[in-house]
């Protein structure tokens, strides 16, 4: 079997205490956090892709996200949707039942809308995924009781599961 070859592989000689490796290259600390040591070696850093291709790794120079090292894009939440565009959100009683209405400007990575009332789960409605285009929905909540009173909360979820909560009608 041949030998690999390691390229654009570094390591940090400072925090590390490494002087020397088999593959790869030492840097300083201030060097593997710094831009430039990634996208000359050929790395796709965010931002620094000049071929038009997608961009796979990041560097946070705030420190917060991997103590400011590269990091894969996808794999730290930086490539994050845009959250959906809420217009309106309606409710409106209607011979004992109450007819939730709302619509979305935008939808981005939105896999379903999830409605609460008086803060129990009550429905989830599928989203449209990633759109530009407004949609319109409609729920109906059956189970309510004359004279009471009633607070709905629409939420929606993307792709990672994360809920944005929009506001009470």
């Amino acid at each position: 079997m041949p030998a690999a070859t390691v390229t654009a592989s570094f390591w940090d000689t400072e925090s590390s205490g490494q002087s020397g490796s088999a593959a790869g290259t030492g840097k300083t600390t201030s060097e593997m956090k710094s831009a430039p040591t990634f996208s000359a070696a050929g790395w796709d850093l965010a931002g620094e892709s000049t071929n038009g291709s997608e961009d796979y790794w990041d560097l946070d120079t705030g420190g917060e996200i991997n103590a400011g090292y590269p990091f894969l894009d996808w794999e730290n939440g930086t490539d994050t949707a845009l959250p959906v565009e809420l217009a309106y959100f309606t409710a409106e009683q209607e011979g004992g039942k109450v007819i939730l209405t709302w619509r979305t400007e935008t939808e981005t990575e939105n896999t379903a809308f999830r409605i609460r009332r008086n803060g129990e789960m009550i429905a989830r409605i599928e989203g449209a995924g990633t759109t530009s285009e407004p949609q319109e929905y409609r729920h109906t909540d059956h189970y309510v009781i004359p004279g009471r009173s009633y607070t709905y909360l629409l939420a929606d979820v993307n792709y990672q599961g994360k809920e944005t909560k929009h506001p009470e009608a």
